[in-house]
Order: C-alpha cells, then sequence, then structure tokens
C-alpha cells in the first residue's frame, strides 16, 4: 500500500487530521514484508507513532518511511533511536524496543501521557532524574530532550518514562559545555569552569524545574 507524501500545507493539516480522528485501523505493510494493522495513537517531529491491532507494543515509524512503505528509509537512524531507548530501558527509564531492519520499530506501551496535574508533588521526577544522571555518567551520553510531551506515565505501577528520545537530541558528556542547548541553560560562569559532572548535575536540576513548573499547573 503506497502512501503518498501531502504536497501542501492544507493537505498536510487535513492528512493529519484524518490520521488522528479515524477510528478505523489501517493497514500497514513495512519493507520486508512485516504486515500491521495500526491506528493513531501520537507524533512527533520525525515519527508517528500507531497502536497495534493484536499487540501491546505500539508502532513507532519515521513519517518518510510511513509515506514509503516499500523500500527502507531512515534505518540507521530508526535503529539507533531503538538502541538509545533500550539502553535506557535497562534502567526502567524508558520502554524497551524491537528495531523493525527500517525506519520503524516496535516499543513499549508506557502508559498515558504525564499531564499538568499528574502527579501530587515532584518526589516521582526527582527520582528519575537521579537515575538518569546515574545513566548517564556511566555511558557519558546526555540526553537533551526534555518537552514536556514527552513522558508517560504507567496508571497501574506510576512509573514514569521518557517515551520520545532520539540520538540526534544527545551530545558526550564531555562536551557539554559547548552545546547550545545546555549553554541556554546554565550560567556562564558555571559554564566556563567546565567540569562535566558539575555541568551534568546543573542541567539536570534545570530541566526537572522546568517539567515540573509545567506539570504543576494542572
Amino acid at each position: 500500500m503506497v502512501k503518498k507524501t501531502p504536497r501542501t500545507w492544507l493537505a498536510w493539516k487535513l492528512h493529519r487530521l484524518a490520521l488522528k480522528k479515524s477510528p478505523l485501523w489501517r493497514r500497514l505493510r513495512l519493507p520486508g514484508g512485516r504486515l500491521f494493522w495500526v491506528r493513531h495513537r501520537a507524533e512527533g517531529c520525525h515519527y508517528y507513532v500507531f497502536r497495534v491491532r493484536g499487540r501491546l507494543e505500539l508502532l513507532k515509524v519515521l513519517r518518510a518511511q510511513f509515506y514509503e512503505p516499500h523500500r527502507p528509509v531512515g534505518a540507521d537512524e530508526a535503529r539507533r533511536g531503538a538502541e538509545l531507548l533500550n539502553s535506557l530501558a535497562e534502567r526502567g527509564l524508558a520502554p524497551a524496543a524491537t528495531w523493525l531492519d527500517c525506519g520503524a520499530y516496535l516499543v513499549e506501551d508506557a502508559g498515558l501521557p504525564l499531564l499538568p496535574g499528574g502527579l501530587a508533588g515532584p518526589e516521582p521526577l526527582r527520582r528519575f532524574f537521579a537515575e538518569l544522571r546515574a545513566w548517564t555518567l556511566e555511558t557519558g551520553l546526555v540526553l537533551l530532550d526534555y518537552n514536556e510531551d514527552n513522558w508517560c506515565r504507567d496508571p497501574i505501577t506510576g512509573a514514569i518514562k521518557l517515551v520520545d528520545v532520539e540520538p540526534a537530541f544527545t551530545c558526550p558528556l564531555a562536551g557539554m559545555a559547548g552545546n547550545e542547548i545546555v549553554r541556554r541553560r546554565l550560567d556562564p560562569a558555571l559554564l566556563a569552569a567546565g567540569e562535566p559532572a558539575r555541568l551534568l548535575e546543573a542541567f539536570l536540576e534545570a530541566e526537572l524545574d522546568l517539567l515540573w513548573r509545567h506539570l504543576r499547573q494542572g
């Protein structure tokens, strides 16, 4: 089933609306012959996320792959994204993923979006960021994107997970002082000192504070 990329702004808006609002399952065959029946769940800047009929996992597909299902698109990007999720999943920080040899992967359903008013206090976030700090020191890789739409919480266990993680929005721990996103968050004097562990602590504190300010608005 070949899908055509919407060619105009209006066509794009109508297409996205149809994807979101349609209650019907749609057929999606990926390169290699894998066939899924899917329904829209969410979307990010580069991916669509679908419910999959008959499975507990969600299907995360690069938009480019969705519109060209007859050939692999963005396979390396999707593979690295799945690997990053799995590394975080070992510490319970993200859902585990299974790469599908193309620009898509299956990912565990981490629950419902974490919305304003969804937490009684910041302690669950503090525990998450403490574990994330340990993961960062262990791997030497800093996550940079903590957008408020990137979080889910399991309604049964209460586990908070970061569900939208992309390798493009990371940087080496040793190179934090030169990263533009980090520099927007931290004091110039602290950046000048350049101590990676201290920069990491301050950066995560700043991101936690921004996220909690958003969530407590509810």
